[in-house]
């Protein structure tokens, strides 16, 4: 549970703006450096009518090999990994039952900071978040489509960042959910 509070502390503590405390991690490329990603199975990725704005790919692995593929999917794509919320294990520490469950908070300020001057409000949806739940003996990785919260704060559609954001968190998806082609 500490680890949680720290890790909170920490997310909150970056958001009003103060350095990461963290040893400096390697030089990551630009937004523009970086590659378009490969198309993904659409047959793995839905948006459901209930859920709008929520994209949802099944994965074929374990919870834990999913959580573990995604924090590598992430993390390889030179992204920062901001937080880790194990809400499953908080709730057991609670006594209390939550299916397996686990929030990812990322992002890349490269490309976030701009989308920010554009859409002020749009900083209470990023950094980018990716879920990871198991519901049914099936694993899931949710994550918000970028043209819902482009038009949820006033972006034009043909923002060119929202195609290159939507393929790299489909490329995420898939790579932690093994279903990359």
């Amino acid at each position: 549970m500490e680890r949680f509070v720290v890790t909170i502390c920490t997310l909150l503590a970056l958001a009003c703006g103060a350095p990461e405390p963290t040893e400096p991690a390697e030089e990551s490329p630009a937004a523009s450096e970086v590659a378009p990603a490969e198309p993904v199975a659409q047959e793995h990725q839905e948006e459901r009518a209930m859920e709008p704005g929520l994209i949802r790919t099944q994965s074929t692995r374990s919870f834990d090999e999913t959580v573990a593929a995604l924090q590598e999917a992430i993390t390889s794509r030179g992204l920062n990994l901001f937080a880790t919320v194990p809400h499953s294990a908080a709730a057991a520490q609670n006594d209390l039952e939550l299916r397996p469950t686990t929030l990812f908070i990322f992002g890349k300020p490269q490309v976030g900071t701009p989308l920010m001057r554009a859409a002020p409000t749009l900083a209470i949806d990023l950094p980018q978040k990716a879920l990871v739940y198991e519901e049914g003996g099936e694993v899931w990785i949710v994550h918000n489509s970028p043209y819902f919260l482009g038009a949820r704060h006033g972006l034009p559609s043909d923002h060119p960042a929202l195609d290159r954001i939507t393929g790299v968190l489909g490329a995420i998806a898939a790579d932690a959910a093994g279903t990359s082609e």
